[in-house]
């Protein structure tokens, strides 16, 4: 009786059990891990691209690194209560008249001495000049579409990035039919510029919080044509047809849809990057019935597991 304070009972120990907690960073800066957290595994989107302008291409979603669903990359170990240094960019800016969108911008953030980094999306051609490549590539009209996956980035470094943005049917090199190719997206490339969706992104389910990131932007397409031309699933805007598209989704890394044949010649931005955390950690419970220490549970309350 000594030992528990002269109560009658068994003494109780905590039991740590195994938890994670998933976290959207959207803004530069550093994370600080749970005390308890002993692995990450991450999904890193940059920033997507801007649609060309005039018959423009979509923009190319922004590259897509992860851990999550990659056979080839595990959760990284780490330092309970260390800090995660993340950078997140903003989206490229929409092209003008015949001009290409602007790439998008990187996303980055280091784990366990390694830093990864996310290739922003590439730009959509404006009128016939040749699209972009990028983490997914930009859709093009007349010109030649913008290649996924640029630089390369293979499965134990998180990737690969995403997909080619779409040509128009007779490209490279070949007329416009007045349609821009939708922008490329993580999980595939661009539609053609007839069918001229941007291609769809990556999605998943975070302890109960669905996330969906990296779809390309819908390419433009003549001012008197009816119907949409939807960017990808994940946050990529429209393609303007009888008006204006619409931006990438901010923290997505959509890609923005490209301008139509007039008066909305201009092409859209893409949306800013994110980076999405699930730390693997430890927390304490009450475990069964019986006699508590106060001085256990002093200790465990300042630890935040109580």
């Amino acid at each position: 009786m000594a030992g528990n304070g002269g109560i009658i009972g068994p003494v109780n120990t905590p039991i740590t059990a195994p938890a994670t907690l998933t976290t959207q960073v959207n803004a530069s800066g550093c994370h600080t891990l749970q005390s308890t957290t002993t692995t990450v595994d991450f999904i890193a989107v940059a920033a997507g691209a801007g649609g060309g302008g005039n018959y423009g291409g979509g923009g190319g979603a922004g590259g897509v690194l992860k851990s999550i669903c990659n056979s080839c990359l595990a959760a990284k170990p780490v330092c309970g209560g260390a800090t995660v240094p993340v950078t997140i960019n903003g989206g490229g800016a929409g092209g003008g008249n015949r001009v290409n969108g602007t790439n998008g911008g990187t996303a980055a953030l280091t784990l366990g001495g390694t830093t990864y980094t996310a290739t922003g999306g590439g730009g959509g051609a404006g009128g016939c000049q040749n699209a972009v490549a990028g983490g997914s590539g930009g859709g093009a009209a007349c010109g030649n579409f913008g290649a996924g996956n640029t630089p390369p980035i293979a499965g134990p470094l998180g990737g690969p990035q995403g997909n080619a943005g779409g040509p128009n049917p007779g490209a490279p090199g070949g007329p416009s039919d007045g349609w821009g190719g939708g922008g490329g997206g993580f999980s595939e490339a661009g539609g053609p510029g007839g069918p001229k969706a941007g291609g769809d992104g990556f999605s998943t389910t975070l302890d109960g919080t669905p996330y969906a990131v990296a779809g390309g932007g819908g390419g433009g397409g003549p001012t008197a044509c009816a119907g949409t031309s939807p960017g990808g699933d994940g946050g990529g805007g429209n393609g303007g047809l009888l008006a204006t598209g619409t931006v990438g989704a901010v923290n997505t890394g959509g890609g923005g849809g490209g301008g139509n044949s007039g008066p909305f010649v201009s092409g859209l931005a893409g949306g800013s990057g994110t980076v999405i955390l699930q730390e693997n950690y430890t927390c304490g419970t009450k475990g069964g019935p019986g006699i508590w220490q106060m001085n256990t549970v002093y200790d465990y309350v300042k630890q935040g597991k109580w």
